[in-house]
């Protein structure tokens, strides 16, 4: 997981989504998604993303957000950097999940520290924390513009004659 660094006090979404696009080798910085998601009024001057526009800058960054149900520690098919936890108390945070390190422990990517560090169950818990999945969004197919109806080609199936 590439550790990066929020570029202010407000872009740690931003950041989380930099590590993560860098990791798929698509990179963007934090520079450059706020200035696309400012201009759709999705993030303001500073990089601040509101937590009800998550999903929202995510699809215009071409990328899918869901909510998860949280569960500590969170489900080891995470590991694949695909995690997201927003936290709440006191103040609005959101970290990149790694990994589990024992029961009550968990490893994150932490961009106020621009590196992985480990989070405690007893820490974690009393700030609210939501999960999110991001995931890259799969382009939409390509379609003809003119020609033949592509499904003139296809096999016929159930008696179709």
């Amino acid at each position: 997981m590439t550790p990066v660094k929020q570029i202010n006090g407000y872009t740690c979404f931003l950041a989380c989504i930099e590590s993560f696009l860098r990791d798929k080798g698509k990179p963007k910085t934090q520079a450059d998604m706020i200035k696309e998601l400012e201009q759709k009024a999705l993030c303001d001057a500073n990089g601040w993303v509101p937590f009800d526009k998550l999903g929202d800058a995510c699809l215009a960054l071409g990328i899918d957000l869901s909510d998860v149900p949280y569960q500590f520690p969170p489900n080891t098919m995470y590991a694949d950097g695909s995690l997201l936890i927003g936290t709440h108390i006191p103040g609005n945070h959101v970290v990149r999940f790694c990994r589990q390190e024992g029961q009550d422990k968990i490893v994150v990517m932490d961009p106020s520290e621009g590196k992985l560090m480990i989070y405690d169950r007893t820490y974690l818990e009393p700030k609210n924390p939501e999960f999110h999945r991001i995931m890259l969004s799969k382009p939409l197919p390509a379609v003809a513009q003119d020609g033949p109806d592509q499904t003139d080609s296809l096999p016929l199936a159930f008696g179709r004659e």
